[in-house]
């Protein structure tokens, strides 16, 4: 049922492209650095500036982790943002534990799927209403989500994953430089 819903969700948009969120301090825009806490800001951004370019966000929980308790603050709030416009969102974190799928589930983390390292763990997840993607593809699962390369893979449908910071390259005009990447990357 997850997996069916997530599939509707993502082909509600005419993008087949997912956009990776892994934002590093040192490669931020000096536009985003003046803030206290530069990751919302940066996040929130790309996520307006994207919005009805691609099916959905793939958050990478380590990035935002970096920063501490401001950092987890920031992808809760950006989450919020990217799920207010409609988007899907997908914590990327290849979570190894089915501890992970109780304390995502608390709060205000409003998640649509998560990566995991171990099929084992994907009922845990699932029924705490996450559709679980696993990051490696052994051949055992083939009804599972898989996360492999730059691909983001469900039976025969697939969406490409690219990275926001690779799109932007230090640069903070996300929405010419989005639309300049998809016209190149659709070439």
């Amino acid at each position: 049922m997850l997996s069916k819903r997530l599939v509707s969700r993502l082909n509600e948009s005419k993008s087949r492209t997912i956009l990776s969120i892994a934002p590093m301090l040192e490669r931020l825009p000096p536009e985003s650095q003046r803030f206290d806490d530069p990751l919302l800001p940066y996040s929130k951004a790309i996520i307006a500036a994207s919005s009805g370019l691609v099916s959905g966000y793939l958050l990478n929980f380590t990035a935002y982790l970096t920063l501490g308790g401001a950092g987890i603050v920031a992808l809760e709030r950006a989450l919020a943002f990217a799920t207010a416009s409609g988007s899907v969102t997908i914590l990327d974190g290849a979570f190894a534990s089915a501890e992970y799928a109780a304390a995502l589930n608390h709060g205000e983390l409003m998640i649509d799927a998560v990566t995991l390292q171990d099929a084992g763990l994907c009922a845990a997840f699932e029924n705490k209403g996450m559709t679980p993607i696993l990051k490696a593809d052994s051949g055992k699962y083939p009804d599972c989500w898989k996360l492999i390369e730059n691909h983001l893979i469900f039976r025969d449908e697939s969406w490409a994953v690219i990275s926001a910071e690779q799109v932007t390259r230090g640069k903070l005009d996300f929405e010419k430089a989005l639309r300049d990447y998809l016209t190149e990357f659709a070439r």
